[in-house]
């Protein structure tokens, strides 16, 4: 399964957790508006020695359950492999910078085009793919 993260601090802490593997980010989609990967670590960096006290739950940021060093390296990859999408970077889009629907969630599940082509499957996969639109 991949995922789309919708918050930098929550993601950080999550995949910290071993709760998301790294490997299955497909990226990250963050509030930040940094535009190098040395502005994006300060921002990191502030969160891992004060979390995020203008949220709600700032445990949800606490990213000191690693040592800075972890928390910095897991950053920094994730910049460098294209993995954290800041759309701040490049429209203003004010709070909206993820579809409204989704901003509660952490992880956003990506469901791949089904490609098997055993009866049985593609059948499988147009009913959920029913069941699905009739439930929301």
């Amino acid at each position: 399964m991949m995922y789309v993260g919708t918050s930098l601090g929550r993601c950080l802490r999550s995949i910290l957790m071993d709760e998301v593997s790294e490997d299955d980010i497909l990226l990250i989609i963050t509030r930040t508006m940094t535009p190098n990967l040395e502005e994006f670590i300060v921002v990191v960096k502030q969160y891992y020695d004060e979390g995020n006290y203008t949220s709600y739950n700032p445990t949800d940021y606490d990213l000191s359950l690693k040592t800075w060093e972890e928390v910095e390296a897991l950053a920094k990859r994730l910049y460098t492999t294209g993995k954290i999408h800041q759309p701040r970077n490049f429209a203003s889009l004010g709070s909206q910078f993820i579809h409204p629907g989704l901003s509660s969630d952490i992880w956003v599940e990506v469901s791949p085009k089904s490609r098997n082509t055993t009866p049985a499957v593609k059948q499988a996969y147009e009913q959920y793919k029913i069941l699905d639109a009739l439930t929301k």
